[in-house]
């Protein structure tokens, strides 16, 4: 049998390979100067999607990962001690509805920083292998966060998480559009 620290280092390995999988399987669409974040900077990230994050598809296609990287603590774990970080959900993660009080709480988040990052994608509801979509759609809430956020920030990154084609009628608003699939 193995070890418990020969297990640990198979989980480290096994993690590592699937982060290069994430980043080669991530397509930066647009990107006018907005990226790479920059260590020091003041950083607004909105989207519920950076506390739990899409990574799978719903149904029998779910697994139980040994580690999951959270973009919140990662973008946290990556900033110099001069940088600031602020975070609001911005919508519902299991359905990706909003409310009047979480947009205003990310547009204030979003107003008194160098840049917005906004994680947005289709929650389990939208897809899963036990059926399929019925439209090409994000709901509508998070394409009502893209303006909302462009009205007061237009230092904009966009970063859309799901398994399916999606239409984005507004992609050439924000300065970024990263895929993450």
């Amino acid at each position: 049998g193995l070890s418990e620290g020969a297990i640990g280092h198979e989980h480290d390995a096994h993690h590592e390979v699937a982060r290069r999988a994430a980043a080669a399987g991530s397509v930066l669409v647009r990107n006018d100067g907005v990226l790479p974040l920059q260590p020091d900077a003041s950083i607004a990230l909105i989207g519920a999607f950076a506390e739990l994050p899409r990574y799978q598809g719903a149904g029998s296609s779910q697994v139980n990962p040994t580690r999951l990287d959270e973009p919140l603590e990662a973008i946290r774990a990556r900033m110099d001690d001069g940088a600031t970080l602020t975070y609001a959900p911005g919508y519902d993660p299991a359905t990706g509805e909003t409310t009047a009080d979480m947009v205003d709480e990310a547009k204030a988040h979003a107003a008194h920083a160098d840049v917005v990052v906004l994680i947005v994608g289709l929650p389990d509801s939208y897809e899963s292998e036990a059926y399929d979509s019925d439209h090409p759609h994000m709901p509508a809430a998070m394409a009502r966060l893209v303006d909302e956020l462009l009205e007061v920030n237009e230092d904009l990154a966009v970063v859309f998480v799901g398994g399916s084609p999606v239409e984005l009628p507004w992609a050439d608003r924000p300065r970024a559009l990263l895929l993450s699939y």
